[in-house]
């Protein structure tokens, strides 16, 4: 008897693991997504949505740099608040959670969110410190005192969590703690960089955004009508032919795209006033055509077919734009199955349901998290010019008080002077 009820565990347990299997694994004999009357209804949904969302995002670009600005903050709120909720929803299932403590982790949650927010993009916005130095006595000492303004209030929300201790509940609140500094670090200060990438010319920003969504919209159709062969367990309806597919589209999506792109002095001029903005600029090399020599065996080829070129007229910009593809191919999509692995960590199918067919809008904002880093430390690395002399000294000189810039000017007079210039 005792081997006929081993038996059966046996056999139950089996039975088990192939149900399982159904759930996650696509049919060995049909494509992944395409063998559903549902899945065609959600693609159909996705289609609507999606063009809402492409449509929304080219309105907001027109606006210019500040509308941009107030998009990704805004993107950032909806984001920390989605995975914050989840994080809360623990708190709140604790026997000894009492309302008052979920009000207080809630409350700390957002003071801190507030403090990184204040830090990481008055940072940025620092950039056009001569402005706030001058527009008025408080912007000015806001700019002056910056980083110990932003010390002290996180200091005050360090005080305040150790003040919100209780007894029974100290390892789920510094769980709670652990979850609102790693969220911080991956909404707040990732998401960041995208605000930098569009005061250095909203092109940087425009194209690898405009590079995932394109890898996702044909990862998505390529899987779809002959995906067969899984990628990667933690996102089974990924495949290896959406994988390859989007990655080839999205090559040929940003060369042509960034040959465009490079003729509008919209996308590719910096921002350098904070209130003001033309469209005029000294182009940054990459934005001027240049020769390319062709690789012999090209021109040996061309030469027989009767065709007589040796070189080709691009865009640098071209050029690099395909790395940023390259990496929006083959590295970014590892955001999205991180957050696959979350969802799965914590038994939930998307962050939200703000999108239709989507999810929540972590669900979109996954890749484009990683993409901005990557932007800001390609551009920073590889596009980006060292500012003149000039235009560092005169920075410089910004900063210092008006007594301090009148015995600067007198100075270069009587210097200018001795020299005969003046």
């Amino acid at each position: 008897m005792a081997e006929l009820r081993q038996r059966k565990t046996e056999l139950a347990e089996k039975s088990s693991v192939k149900e399982e299997r159904k759930e996650t694994e696509k049919p060995a004999d049909g494509p992944l997504l395409v063998d559903s009357v549902d899945k065609w209804q959600k693609w159909r949904t996705r289609f609507f949505s999606g063009s809402i969302m492409i449509a929304g995002f080219f309105l907001i670009l027109s606006l210019g740099h500040l509308a941009l600005v107030a998009f990704i903050f805004a993107i950032q709120v909806a984001t920390y608040s989605e995975i914050m909720t989840i994080a809360q929803e623990k708190l709140k299932n604790s026997k000894k959670a009492d309302g008052e403590s979920v009000l207080i982790s809630r409350f700390l949650s957002w003071f801190y969110f507030f403090c990184t927010t204040y830090f990481v993009i008055g940072k940025i916005f620092l950039r056009f410190e001569d402005f706030f130095l001058n527009y008025s006595p408080v912007t000015a000492f806001l700019a002056k005192n910056h980083t110990f303004i932003s010390f002290a209030l996180y200091t005050l929300g360090f005080v305040g969590f150790v003040f919100s201790l209780k007894k029974g509940l100290y390892k789920k609140q510094f769980v709670q703690l652990a979850w609102t500094f790693v969220t911080l670090l991956f909404v707040v200060i990732q998401a960041s960089f995208h605000i930098i990438n569009i005061f250095e010319g909203l092109f940087w920003f425009f194209l690898p955004v405009a590079l995932i969504a394109c890898n996702d919209i044909w990862a998505y159709i390529v899987g779809f009508f002959i995906g067969k062969t899984p990628l990667i367990s933690l996102s089974p309806k990924k495949t290896w032919e959406g994988f390859l597919g989007a990655t080839i589209a999205t090559w040929f999506f940003g060369f042509l795209f960034a040959y465009v792109s490079s003729q509008s002095s919209f996308l590719y001029c910096p921002r350098t006033e904070l209130l003001s903005f033309t469209a005029t600029c000294t182009p940054n090399p990459v934005f001027v055509q240049k020769y390319y020599d062709l690789p012999e065996f090209v021109v040996s080829l061309f030469s027989q077919l009767g065709i007589d070129k040796t070189a080709v007229l691009l865009y640098p910009a071209q050029l690099h734009v395909l790395n940023l593809a390259t990496f929006a191919s083959l590295i970014a999509p590892f955001g999205g199955f991180f957050a696959s692995g979350f969802k799965r960590a914590f038994k939930i199918k998307d962050f939200g349901d703000s999108i239709p067919g989507h999810g929540g809008i972590t669900d979109r904002m996954d890749c484009q998290i990683v993409m901005g880093m990557f932007s800001f430390v390609y551009i920073s690395q590889f596009v980006k010019t060292a500012p003149t002399g000039v235009e560092s000294i005169l920075h410089n000189l910004w900063l210092l008080d008006d007594q301090s810039q009148l015995e600067v000017f007198d100075r270069l007079k009587a210097a200018l002077s001795q020299k005969q210039i003046l």
